[in-house]
């Protein structure tokens, strides 16, 4: 399993499959070649792919993707080589990453004399809106609010002090909705790149 991050894990065994049937054909040193040479360039494509895929389930440009992507992280040796992708843990921010509406007072609706707000809304995922609880039971406990196009909330009993509401990380869209897409997309690079650098370095 290559380990992508802190939570993502990408299945590639059907590279490694495809390792075992070239081991035969290479010595142990030869091996270690190809498998650093195919996972650091698998680690590079992630940043890529994940950007491309993810923005097809959640509402978020690719620029925002890429920017909580790191560098990747080589280590290992002797034919146990490891890649680690450190993924900023900022979440999305309703109302400035993730588009909202609502959450203020509905001049319209009165309810024993005092208007009410109306529900909070935010485009997380792709094409759906969805609602914010009326409590942010994470965050102090009371209710969202809009104000100057972002959400806050109060984190005390008290007026002040406020934080904006966040949404999902970059780190926890690959491993939801978009999980079978990212790993199918980087399970494919790796086997082709692996193929390609074995002609490429040992087949002249």
């Amino acid at each position: 399993m290559a380990r992508v991050g802190v939570d993502l894990k990408i299945d590639t065994s059907e590279a490694v499959a495809i390792a075992d049937m070239l081991s035969d054909r290479l010595s142990g040193e030869q091996l270690d070649r190809l498998m650093y040479r195919t996972l650091n360039e698998t680690a590079k494509k992630v940043r890529t792919e994940t950007k491309r895929v993810v923005v097809q389930d959640y509402a978020v440009t690719q620029a925002w993707v890429a920017a909580g992507i790191k560098n990747p992280k080589m280590g290992g040796g002797g034919g146990r080589w490891s890649c680690i992708i450190p993924m900023d843990s900022k979440r999305g921010v309703i109302g400035q990453t993730f588009s909202a509406s609502g959450g203020h007072l509905d001049r319209r609706s009165l309810r024993g004399g005092r208007r009410v707000p109306l529900k909070l809304r935010a485009q997380i995922l792709r094409g759906k809106r969805s609602e914010l609880p009326d409590k942010m039971a994470h965050q102090g406990g009371n209710p969202p609010f809009m104000a100057g196009g972002v959400a806050f909330t109060r984190t005390t009993g008290n007026r002040l002090p406020i934080a904006r509401v966040v949404g999902l990380g970059v780190p926890q869209m690959p491993i939801n909705k978009s999980l079978p897409k990212v790993e199918a997309a980087i399970v494919k690079y790796m086997t082709e790149r692996l193929v390609h650098n074995f002609q490429h370095m040992f087949m002249k």
